[in-house]
């Protein structure tokens, strides 16, 4: 069943142990006051830990400028709606631009990612992608999914993070319950990673030049 923000915040109050809901995140309570302080930066923090992908998407990134710098060729915006980014998107499930099609076989996805990095702006309003790829595509982590498409582990990881976040304000509790709390986070965490893996299936492992030599 999908989840709004307020669902997910009413499962983070029963975690720890409050009995009241809220039905609004701007009400007056101390519960909603609480679970609207936090709620953005926990989201925000759980989608910058991994790269979901029911949060992953694409975007051509629009040039910035050219030889920003003696060590990138290009600076390109960064899209608003980024968390993460992830790689940069060179076409294929084996992208590179720096090898030949044909020699394509035996290496990684990951060993032929574009190197690049991320910097504020010159301006210091916002972030830039720095790279030698143009034009790029940048595969990323959008902040811009609805709450009602998370998948189940990851409402369940977000509900366990934000009641370790509002945990002690909210009830005084004691340390050690505090930190029961947030091992059962740690541990909703690594469940939604493991099942985040299965949302595809990848190619099979290339064999290396010595073992087709053999045949």
């Amino acid at each position: 069943m999908p989840l709004s923000p307020v669902d997910i915040c009413n499962i983070a109050l029963s975690r720890v142990g409050v009995k009241s809901r809220i039905a609004s995140l701007d009400e007056r309570s101390e519960e909603a006051r609480l679970c609207n302080l936090n709620y953005e930066t926990v989201l925000e923090s759980l989608l910058e830990s991994s790269s979901w992908p029911f949060a992953t998407t694409r975007a051509d990134l629009v040039l910035f400028e050219s030889a920003p710098n003696l060590d990138w060729g290009y600076r390109y915006y960064l899209p608003q709606d980024c968390v993460r980014a992830q790689y940069i998107d060179v076409g294929g499930r084996y992208p590179s631009p720096l090898v030949d099609p044909s020699m394509r076989s035996g290496f990684s996805s990951i060993a032929m990612r574009v190197p690049f990095k991320i910097e504020a702006t010159t301006d210091g309003q916002g972030k830039t992608l720095l790279t030698d790829q143009s034009p790029a595509t940048l595969c990323y982590t959008t902040r811009a999914v609805p709450a009602g498409l998370y998948p189940a582990f990851f409402s369940k990881a977000l509900s366990w993070a934000l009641a370790a976040e509002i945990a002690f304000p909210l009830t005084a509790m004691k340390p050690e319950l505090v930190d029961m709390i947030y091992r059962a986070y740690t541990m909703a965490l690594a469940s939604a990673r493991s099942l985040a893996l299965n949302e595809g299936q990848s190619d099979p492992e290339q064999d290396s030049e010595f073992v087709t030599s053999r045949y």
